[in-house]
């Protein structure tokens, strides 16, 4: 029996030459041509030969042909890896040795945190130790006008201050060492616009809420602070911190019918801006008003309210759900606070309670609130009123002690007598027998 058989066998691609080139002390570039075969992409790997750092791995797509490589260590030598994929396996790898250069004398110079009359600079040195540094900075416009400085040798950084707003800058830097001076490094930098806040603008949405409103007129801003404070200083004084690019917001928790002012300012890399004031006052709800207490009884009283709506000018500015009262809470409290307090709800269209099953003889604190529409509370009403003796086997009770039992509040706790004199009686009609 003859037996055949066919081998099918796919080539693998195949990588060609790398090269490298713009070494520096911290970076270069490596290149690549003369790939055979198709490639679904690149692996490069990146190994110092000392291993003194991790070995740094990068994606590459199949259509590029060079990758520069950076934040490499001066004088170190590397070894660059570069395989090709396909359908999910690496090829064989091609190699090749770079070094980066010496760290330069003077090297690195950096310009940060631009504001709109600053900016940091920052510069690198190799092994080499220096007496001093000088700085100088022109107004491109101006370079025959420099600001100058000379720093220690020992530094790495510095703040340059006074500058002009949106202006552009050149920079010089040099070192000297011996009275030589080295090779100088130049930068250009640009300061910001000074920050500037535009008008500000307040509303009321509502008897508790107001909006504020506002724009910049140039220059940047890290956030916003609002305060908002009563010129009777009734109130405690409101402050909210708001992101940069806010440019509008709602007070909320104030006191209807109340002026306020309103003060914004900036904030710009950590300094506060100018501030721009504004004044509104909250629209007003309807008022409660002569909370009053008649036919008392030495069981009870009626209290009784009126409610008087806004202008109708003012009526209008308010938000549609805030007008009228939903209903009025009623809380009656003894004097001494021996019971616990009565609650009532009454219907918004009613302006009396007649209120039943109190003590005789003791007086009463009552305290009347409006909730609105939309839940806005009024401010509270307040009165006293005193319940009638009443009269008992033809003694009024004036004088002598009068006691009654609290129930229990736990249930292993006996009752609690309390005891009171009365001193001072309304003459009434006998209620009962």
């Amino acid at each position: 029996m003859i037996r055949s058989s066919c081998r099918y066998q796919v080539n693998q691609p195949v990588l060609g030459t790398l090269f490298i080139s713009n070494l520096t002390s911290e970076s270069f570039s490596i290149l690549w041509n003369g790939t055979d075969g198709d490639i679904d992409g690149f692996i490069l790997e990146i190994i110092d030969s000392d291993w003194l750092t991790e070995p740094k791995e990068y994606n590459v797509s199949h259509t590029v042909k060079s990758f520069d490589v950076t934040g490499l260590r001066p004088s170190t030598d590397y070894i660059a890896y570069l395989y090709g994929t396909y359908k999910g396996s690496r090829t064989s790898a091609v190699s090749i040795v770079a070094s980066t250069a010496k760290q330069p004398d003077l090297s690195r110079l950096v310009v940060s945190n631009i504001t709109s009359d600053r900016f940091s600079l920052s510069w690198r040195t190799g092994e080499k130790a220096f007496d001093n540094f000088i700085v100088e900075v022109r107004e491109s416009a101006s370079p025959s006008q420099a600001m100058g400085r000379t720093l220690p040798g020992d530094v790495r950084s510095t703040v340059m201050a006074g500058l002009k707003a949106n202006t552009r800058y050149n920079i010089k830097l040099y070192a000297s060492v011996g009275g030589q001076n080295t090779q100088p490094l130049f930068e250009v930098a640009t300061t910001e616009d000074v920050p500037l806040l535009g008008p500000i603008a307040a509303s009321s949405v509502s008897p508790h809420n107001l909006s504020v409103s506002w724009s910049t007129v140039s220059g940047h801003f890290d956030g916003f602070v609002i305060r908002v404070s009563d010129p009777e200083q009734q109130f405690d004084t409101l402050e909210f911190r708001l992101p940069g690019e806010a440019r509008n917001f709602t007070i909320s928790n104030l006191v209807d019918a109340t002026d306020y002012d309103i003060e914004l300012y900036g904030i710009s890399h950590g300094r506060q801006t100018p501030s721009v004031l504004a004044h509104a006052v909250t629209a007003p709800l309807p008022k409660v008003e002569n909370l009053t207490v008649s036919n008392i009884t030495p069981y009870g009283f009626r209290v009784s309210w009126e409610v008087r709506q806004p202008p109708q000018q003012q009526q209008e500015e308010l938000a549609p759900s805030s007008g009228g009262f939903r209903h009025f809470h009623i809380v009656v409290t003894d004097s001494g606070w021996l019971l616990e307090p009565q609650e009532f709800s009454v219907p918004g269209n009613q302006s009396h309670l007649d209120i039943w099953g109190l003590i005789t003889g003791i007086g009463y604190e009552v305290r009347l609130t409006g909730v609105s529409e939309s839940g806005l509370l009024s401010r509270p009403l307040n009165t006293v009123a005193v319940t009638a003796c009443s009269f008992v086997a033809g003694r009024t009770g004036c004088g002598a002690p009068v006691c009654f039992f609290l129930p229990p509040k736990h249930q292993n706790m006996s009752k609690q007598a309390v005891c009171f004199h009365i001193l001072k009686c309304v003459f009434l009609q006998s209620y009962g027998n």
